[in-house]
């Protein structure tokens, strides 16, 4: 059995920092995602929060668009 050549101990090594490197890009996109999963719920939870006030603060939710209007804010 031969030893390995330079080169193909020095291809070997890049081919496993490339696997080395594809593993942690994906954990590290993973924990974006779920980063901005948890974002959207807190995003969601305060539309919602904030749409109920509005909602109480108008008599019933009808007047949700007219308080949009003296906001300045149109409805679409």
């Amino acid at each position: 059995m031969q030893p390995m050549r330079l080169t193909e101990r020095i291809i070997m090594c890049a081919r496993e920092q490339i696997a080395d490197l594809k593993m942690k890009m994906e954990d590290m996109s993973q924990e974006f995602g779920e980063m901005l999963k948890e974002t959207l719920d807190k995003m969601s939870e305060k539309i919602e929060a904030t749409s109920n006030e509005w909602e109480q603060d108008a008599g019933g939710g009808g007047n949700v668009e007219k308080k949009l209007e003296e906001l300045g804010v149109a409805a679409q």
